[in-house]
Formats: structure tokens, C-alpha cells, sequence
């Protein structure tokens, strides 16, 4: 494995020693490993997206993020959920 060094400010460094407890870090190279994973998988994403569009037309409607997707589905499924008395959790 490669090392690499970054330079944070002091805000920013801040807000990661925040999340680490919060979200389960352990350090705060396992919270950059796992943001830039994060980041490496949303910009491939972006280029499917572009790809699709490059071959097959951009949809008619507004376009959404593979999260926001996720987000919607979460929603429709609570909704049945509570609507049919199934607990999801």
C-alpha cells in the first residue's frame, strides 16, 4: 500500500474528528479511505450516466443521482410498509 499525505484544515479536520465516533471510524485514515471510495465510485457512476446518454438519449425528466434513487425507494417501501402493517426494520 502507497502512502499519501494530505493537508487539511484545521475546520475540516474538525468536521472528520466529528464523524469518526459518529459514523464508526476507528481513524481517521479509514474515513479517507472510505471518502475517496466514495468519491471513485460516484464519478463512475456519473460516466455510466454520461455513457447511457451518449448512446441512447438523456431522459425527458429531471435527472437523479443513484442516491436520490435510493432515497425514493426507501420511501416507496416504508410507505407499503406502513400501508400493508409490515414491520422493516
Amino acid at each position: 500500500m502507497d502512502v499519501v499525505s494530505v493537508k487539511l484544515g484545521a475546520t475540516t479536520l474538525q468536521q472528520v474528528d466529528n464523524c469518526l465516533e459518529k459514523h464508526h471510524f476507528e481513524t481517521r485514515t479509514d474515513f479517507l479511505r472510505e471518502a475517496v471510495r466514495d468519491k471513485l465510485r460516484a464519478l463512475e457512476e456519473e460516466n455510466a450516466l454520461r455513457t447511457l446518454e451518449k448512446y441512447f438519449g438523456a431522459g425527458k425528466g429531471k435527472r437523479i443521482t443513484m442516491k436520490r434513487h435510493e432515497e425514493i425507494r426507501e420511501e416507496v417501501a416504508q410507505k407499503y410498509a406502513k400501508k400493508f402493517g409490515i414491520s422493516v426494520e
